[in-house]
């Protein structure tokens, strides 16, 4: 029964989310994703992943095309096929790193002028503007290029009893290999430069190919991973632990979100069973309670995830931040004035949790008020001095200073001596009353021991020139001044007398 032979060409112009197979000689899973930018451009990635398998072999490509180059893509592409053929059936059967080494370089030199003739063939679009096909012409005639790393794992059996694996590159995409259950990598030896890579011209560029060659199984000890990677999930480097499938695809998304994006793409291989924490669900999103802010520091809290031993805090303004908290409530450091979105997630070890949602925050700018430095005020004319019509009068001062001096008027009337001078000054001369010419005699009571005054007019001469009796009383009378507070003038002596007016004759007082 012939072997079965199963080729897959991971495509490159969609994203493939992380994939799990349990394959023909070993189960993988693998990942494509474009850049941000070829994303928006509905463009193909630069990246190239390839695999073949069958029941004893398990061999792979992934190329990452150089983009400053004549259409990377298109060396990534047929470097990566080239690749592929050359371990499946030219690949000397040894475990001596030189003689292969040799063998590959010699293929990648002749790969050259069937690469270039398909370069050549290559036809530009017709709408390209004027500048762009020249600096597209000038990059064909330097060749198109491409790094990589490739290997192929070959099972325990007659030609390899403890089995084979067998990897190259150049360039500066990732190749890592754990050993039984250390969580650090094998060193594979070789380096990884951005400087060495193939080109479709030239053919190796920057240096010797590199490679690694190693039994399965040594000294008890066992292969028991592989992991190969392109630059854009360099965040990858770090992780000690295999990652899950949903860590995986998490970084893929986050890596696709950086401003540095580029092209991913992932390939790993487990030679065993696939770890059981690989497809594990992860923990549940975290309900937030409460996102806000005081005094420029953002605020959130949450309830607990069951198993989760750390909190992810995201905070984006364009800007991504993130903190850690062991807790259920965080509080930032004083943050900008700006709008942020929130979210939070719980992780278990190594393993992120699904994100909440995310919820808007803003933090208001703090205005302080500026009092601008007061203006010197040149001194103007004095008020009296100035025209009554440019002094603002308003109505209701008028008014109430009219009601204060009226009020004032009248409780100076009540309460001033009616003859005084005061009396006088504010309210003018008193009136008083003038008989008339012919004075009607009135009794005059006995006088007692205290002498009574009795009003006396002042005798004058008559047209006649009779003598006027005067009547004698028993002590002299007073005289009546104006002003006096005793008795009342007959006479206002504020209006005068005209010389040789008639006076009135006097009035006999009867004694009886």
């Amino acid at each position: 029964m012939a072997e079965t032979t199963q080729t897959l060409k991971v495509p490159q112009e969609r994203e493939t989310r992380v994939r799990v197979f349990s394959g023909e000689a070993v189960p993988y899973r693998f990942a494509y994703a474009r850049a941000a930018d070829t994303r928006a451009a509905d463009d193909v990635g630069q990246d190239y992943l390839t695999v073949r398998e069958d029941a004893h072999t398990f061999i792979f490509a992934l190329c990452d095309g150089v983009s400053q180059s004549f259409f990377g893509d298109l060396a990534a592409r047929y470097l990566g096929d080239a690749l592929l053929a050359w371990l499946s059936g030219h690949l000397p059967a040894t475990v001596d790193a030189e003689p292969i080494r040799t063998a590959l370089a010699a293929h990648l030199r002749e790969l050259t002028q069937l690469a270039t003739d398909q370069v050549q063939r290559l036809s530009l679009p017709p709408d390209l503007p004027p500048m762009l096909r020249e600096v597209l012409q000038e990059k064909r005639a330097l060749g198109s290029e491409s790094t990589f790393v490739c290997g192929r794992i070959d099972l325990p059996g007659s030609d390899f009893p403890t089995g084979r694996v067998v990897l190259a590159w150049m360039g500066d995409s990732r190749l890592r290999l754990w050993t039984g259950d250390d969580a650090q990598t094998t060193d594979v030896g070789g380096v990884f430069e951005t400087a060495q890579r193939w080109s479709t011209r030239r053919g190796p560029v920057g240096g010797d190919v590199n490679v690694f060659i190693a039994p399965l199984e040594r000294d008890g000890r066992r292969i028991n991973r592989l992991m190969a990677y392109s630059d854009g999930l360099a965040a990858l480097d770090d992780w000690s632990r295999d990652p899950s499938n949903h860590a995986v695809q998490d970084l893929i998304t986050q890596a696709g979100e950086a401003a540095t994006s580029d092209d991913i793409s992932f390939l790993e291989v487990w030679l065993g069973p696939v770890p059981t924490h690989i497809e594990a669900r992860p923990l549940a999103a975290p309900y937030l309670l409460d996102v806000g802010f005081r005094e420029r520091l953002v605020r959130a809290a949450w309830r607990p995830v069951s198993g989760a031993s750390r909190y992810q805090i995201e905070v984006r303004d364009g800007e991504v931040r993130n903190w850690w908290a062991s807790g259920t409530d965080w509080e930032s450091p004083e943050m900008p004035a700006g709008e942020y979105r929130l979210r939070v997630r719980a992780w278990r070890d190594e393993g992120p949790g699904e994100w909440s949602e995310a919820h808007g925050v803003v933090v208001p700018e703090i205005v302080v008020p500026v009092v601008p430095p007061a203006e010197p005020v040149e001194p103007g004319p004095p008020l009296i001095a100035r025209p009554l019509e440019k002094i603002p009068i308003r109505l209701g001062c008028v008014a109430a200073i009219l009601t204060v001096v009226g009020v004032a008027v009248v409780l100076a009337g009540l309460t001033l001596p009616v003859n005084g001078p005061l009396h006088k000054i504010i309210f003018g001369p008193t009136p008083t009353h003038t008989p008339p010419v012919s004075v009607v005699p009135t009794e005059t009571p006995v006088p007692s021991e205290t002498p009574t005054s009795t009003w006396t007019p002042i005798p004058t001469e008559t047209p006649t020139g009779t003598p006027t009796a005067t009547p004698t009383v028993s002590s002299p009378l007073p005289t009546a001044t104006q002003g006096s507070p005793v008795g009342t003038p007959l006479f206002n002596s504020d209006v005068p007398i005209p010389a040789g007016a008639p006076m009135a004759s006097p009035t006999e007082v009867s004694t009886p």
